[in-house]
């Protein structure tokens, strides 16, 4: 061991020396975590350069030192085991020693390690980018929680404050229904708590389902779709009640569908359900409600609604449920009624056929909404014409024919328009020279002569009324005869209508125009529709409301035409054809609040279903859309930025464009973040109180605030709900404890940055002194309780003695018991109590009151004595090191004398005790009394006095006279124990004899 020699001059004697060693160089700690747990923390160190023994290692309270000593050349490490509180800060010391001398300590400060949270998987939350967790605070201390995501993914928030809601997501996942990572962390000080880890998958994309109208009839229903974007592992199917779903579970890479078999009615309106499933996340429900396939009616022929322009059916109710029957007609019928509602007349008729006798076909579909029948069809001839005969007399003779024959005329309907009708026919059977054309009133016939062998054509023009019914004839001439006029009545081409988009009616399945009424004749309007489109209404009477849809479409956003030609009679418009497109889906909006800050706004969607081209971003008043056009297949992201005022509510609106189409505005109005307070004043108030004072910027929005404060694993959060308010109160905070304080403000639904923190500790509880007494002349004896509620970390104990306040000090928080000493015998003192938590202190206590003991008074003598007095003398205490007020005198045994007696002259220092009685042997004791107090007796044991015998008488004894005397007495009054009786020569005292007699005894012979 390397030594130094002190030497200690004093002088003029010499030298003294004293060797002392030096002292060893201290560990240099490292945390050990592989060994710390939820009861332990643990330290590794290096070999310290330079002589040592061993290292002693102590632990804070609760922990135990294992090992308690490491020898040199052991392995360096150590663990302070057995504590009760996960997460807790404790301390472990080491401290190198080497023979009587240690180093300096070394003190590590570690958190046994948190307990981990239990995860919850968050379902609520959880969408097509993004999983989520929930859990219930753990137990023990801890500071917050950290939150880490599976690569692609970003934790909402990567800290969660213990106090504050114990929920996360991981946001961002670019694949619906992959399988990704949440890892929650408990942290407390140095240590971090095993990763609670839970994998779950983003919510897979559900499925599109379009009705599989072949495999549908009357007891079943079925669907199809395509293959979802993202992953997957199958797709579960159920069905309403009383179907079987077929399959149950359709496998990825599978036949994409399904049907629910086993209904009992035909037209029922029934519901097919598939899930996709991708681990231990499923979809959102992809509901059809679809129709099993209604019974077709069987259709009989009405003759009697059979004419030359109508053919008639009717039938009976079909089983099963259905909504009405929807009749059509071959063309050149119009169906009346066009719906047989259930329950009405089962009969239609097809009329408006312009050719008696022909076969025309008549339909009656059974609907039940989304499932029509099979055709019930059939063909019935309108009732032909019966012939009118005429006795042709001109040519009834044996050797005559008839004139040329008429042609045949056919309309020219490319030589048709607004103001022309035009016909052609073939070349007639016979003789002719020429074909003559006239035409109706307001037409010029072009040409009005078609020779023979000429282009078998000709029009009428001129018409003023686009529409107008006009007659073309055309007579064949030959020679002097002419043929029966053939005569044909023609329209006039009808105006095609001019459409507009009537965008009020469309929506994501239709499309609709309106128009005004066309100038000319007309008798309606027919409508038609792209494919997958119905038509409502097919026909628009003349006079109706000019306006049509094109419904049922399937997708939103697509590109549909539709179709509306002017029928003027025998005459079509040019179609009228306008191609817009299905309303597109809305973006739904969410908040992205990661972008939001004091200037911006932000949001994010998902991709819409449907067709579009792109979404259109737009912004209140003050803010600058980034970026205004999100093409489809971009990041479906955008912000309003550069707005002025923080924590003022602003609204962005997103608009899906496609083709000529806008969807709905998705609108959402946020907030954007305000300025955090600034806590500039913090005090406390009482035990359970501290005020806090804030200032905020005069430029930010926000409508209230709220104070955090935390404590250990305890803490509350305080609404301040008046934004004018600077200062707030909280309460019910645990006595003596400290806490750690910030403020959030808020505007609407966003929050500022955290304040600046403060720290501020609450005043602890006062002890309440429930037990003084006086223990001798210098010390009293407090005893105390305290409220098990709070936290403090001493004691204070103050008296006063005079205008002076005298404190003690009481370290340990489990002492609840001392005593005052080097007090002033006798004095009045006034005592009360404080308790303290770092620097605050607690209210005073209740004030007791207690005097010391006074001084006893020194050698109680007897001065003189009697029979019936004993007079005595004492020294009192120094009057300038004792307060006393008076002398007590106990007497005993008592009921002689008065007892006690007391003697108010303090100067005094005798006293005559009399109204004894004679004889007696008596307890004197003297008291110093102070106020209530009096001291330690002092006691003077004595006699007084006995009385004297009287009427003594010596005879000569007769029994030897020469030797002896008979003595006789008449006893003392009083005490008495005995006699003596003494017998004297009066020679010097040569021959005195002594006789000691026992009372009562009264007479003894003395033998001279």
């Amino acid at each position: 061991m390397s030594e130094y020699i002190m030497q200690l001059r004093y002088c003029p004697q010499g030298y003294a020396s004293r060797t002392i060693p030096k002292r060893p160089n201290a560990a240099v700690l490292e945390i050990d975590d592989s060994n710390i747990d939820g009861g332990s923390i643990a330290v590794t160190w290096s070999e310290v350069g330079g002589e040592l023994d061993y290292y002693a290692v102590s632990c804070s309270d609760g922990g135990t030192a294992n090992p308690a000593k490491v020898q040199e050349g052991e392995t360096l490490a150590a663990k302070c085991e057995g504590y009760s509180t996960a997460g807790s800060a404790q301390n472990i010391t080491v401290v190198t020693v080497s023979g009587t001398t240690n180093s300096s300590e070394v003190i590590e400060t570690i958190n046994t390690r948190p307990n981990a949270a239990v995860l919850e998987i968050d379902d609520s939350n959880i969408d097509g980018s993004s999983i989520a967790v929930t859990w219930s605070e753990v137990v023990g201390d801890l500071d917050y929680y950290a939150v880490s995501c599976s690569d692609g993914g970003t934790a909402d928030l990567a800290i969660v404050p213990k106090n504050g809601t114990l929920a996360a997501k991981c946001e961002g996942y670019s694949t619906p229904g992959s399988a990704q990572t949440i890892t929650v962390v408990t942290v407390s000080g140095t240590s971090n708590s095993t990763d609670a880890e839970i994998t779950i998958n983003t919510r897979p994309n559900a499925a599109v389902l379009e009705i599989d109208d072949s495999n549908i009839d009357g007891g079943s229903i079925a669907v199809t779709w395509s293959e979802v974007d993202g992953e997957l592992d199958y797709y579960a199917v159920s069905c309403s009640d009383g179907g079987t779903a077929n399959p149950a579970k359709v496998q990825e890479g599978g036949t994409l569908a399904a049907k629910c078999e086993g209904y009992s009615t035909a037209g029922s309106a029934q519901t097919i359900t598939v899930v996709t499933v991708s681990g231990t996340t499923n979809s959102s429900d992809a509901v059809m409600s679809i129709n099993t396939r209604p019974n077709a009616a069987v259709l009989e022929i009405d003759d009697s609604n059979v004419d030359g322009t109508s053919i008639a059916v009717r039938w009976s109710e079909v089983d099963g449920d259905l909504d009405y029957y929807a009749v059509s007609c071959s063309d050149g019928g119009t169906a009346n009624p066009a719906i047989v509602q259930e329950g009405g007349t089962l009969a239609a008729k097809c009329e408006g056929y312009i050719t008696a006798g022909s076969a025309q076909i008549i339909t009656v579909v059974t609907v039940s909404g989304t499932t029509n029948s099979s055709d019930a069809e059939m063909t019935i001839n309108t009732r032909p014409n019966a012939a009118v005969l005429e006795i042709d007399d001109s040519n009834v003779d044996g050797t005559s024919i008839a004139g040329p024959n008429a042609a045949v005329l056919q309309i020219d309907d490319s030589n048709i328009d607004g103001g022309s009708i035009a016909v052609t026919w073939s070349e007639v059977d016979g003789d002719l020279d020429y074909y003559a054309v006239s035409c109706s009133d307001g037409g010029t016939a072009n040409p009005a002569k078609v020779q023979e062998g000429g282009t078998l054509a000709a029009k009428c023009e001129g018409y003023n009324t686009a529409g107008s019914a006009q007659n073309i004839t055309v007579v064949t001439v030959s020679g002097t005869t002419n043929s029966s006029d053939a005569v044909m009545i023609i329209n006039t081409r009808p105006n095609a209508a001019v459409l507009e988009i009537d965008d009020s009616n469309v929506d994501g399945t239709s499309i609709a125009v309106r128009w005004s009424e066309v100038d000319g004749d007309l008798d309606y309007y027919a409508v038609s529709c792209s494919d997958g489109g119905t038509v409502n209404p097919a026909i628009v009477q003349e006079g109706g409301t000019l306006a049509a849809k094109c419904e049922g479409y399937s997708t939103a956003g697509s590109a549909q035409t539709i179709t509306v030609v002017t029928v003027s009679g025998t005459t079509n418009s040019s179609d009228a054809e306008m191609t817009i497109n299905t309303r597109p889906n809305a973006a739904v909006l969410e908040i992205d609040d990661s972008n939001v800050d004091g200037t911006s706004i932000a949001v994010r969607w998902s991709e819409v279903d449907g067709d579009l081209d792109y979404y259109a971003v737009s912004c209140s008043v003050g803010g600058t859309a980034n970026p205004a056009i999100v093409q489809e297949g971009g990041t479906l992201a955008a912000k309003c930025e550069g707005y002025s005022t923080p924590g003022s509510a602003q609204t962005i609106t997103v608009v899906t464009v496609s083709g000529t189409s806008n969807s709905t505005d998705a609108e959402i109005t946020i907030n954007t973040k305000p300025v955090a307070p600034m806590i500039d004043g913090i005090a406390t108030y009482n035990s359970t109180s501290i005020v806090v004072t804030w200032s905020m910027n005069d430029s930010t929005v926000f409508d209230r605030f709220e104070v955090i404060c935390s404590a250990g694993s305890t803490g509350m959060t305080v609404q301040v709900n008046d934004s004018d308010a600077r200062t707030t109160t909280l309460t019910g905070l645990v006595p003596g404890e400290l806490y750690v304080i910030y403020m959030i403000s808020y505007s609407g639904n966003q929050f500022s940055k955290q304040s600046n923190n403060v720290t501020q500790r609450t005043n602890p509880v006062a002890p309440v002194v429930d037990d003084i007494t006086t223990y001798n002349s210098t010390s009293i004896y407090v005893s105390w309780t305290m409220d098990v509620n709070t936290t403090f970390d001493r004691f204070e104990i103050v008296y006063t003695e005079g205008s002076t306040k005298i404190k003690v000090q009481v370290n340990e928080t489990q002492t609840r018991n001392a005593i005052l000493t080097d007090l002033g015998p006798g004095e009045l003192y006034v005592i009360y109590m404080l308790s303290y938590s770092e620097d605050q202190v607690s209210e005073q206590s209740n004030n007791v009151t207690q005097r010391t003991k006074p001084l006893p008074v020194q050698a109680v003598n007897e001065v003189e004595k009697s029979t019936t007095w004993i007079y005595i003398e004492w020294t009192a205490p120094n009057a300038l090191d004792c307060v006393f007020d008076s002398f007590k005198i106990l007497v005993e045994p008592s009921g002689d004398s008065e007892s006690p007696i007391i003697v108010d002259d303090t100067s005094t220092s005798t006293y005559n005790v009399t109204g004894l009685t004679a004889g007696r042997l008596y307890n004197i004791t003297v008291l110093v009394i102070s106020d209530q107090e009096q001291s330690e007796a002092e006691s003077l044991l004595t006699r007084s006095t006995p009385n004297d015998v009287s009427s003594v008488t010596v005879e000569r004894s007769t029994a030897s006279p020469n030797t002896s005397l008979d003595v006789s007495w008449t006893a003392a009054t009083g005490d008495v124990d005995g006699y003596r009786v003494v017998c004297s020569s009066g020679m010097s005292g040569e021959n005195d004899h002594e006789f000691n007699v026992t009372h009562p005894t009264t007479s003894q012979t003395l033998i001279t």
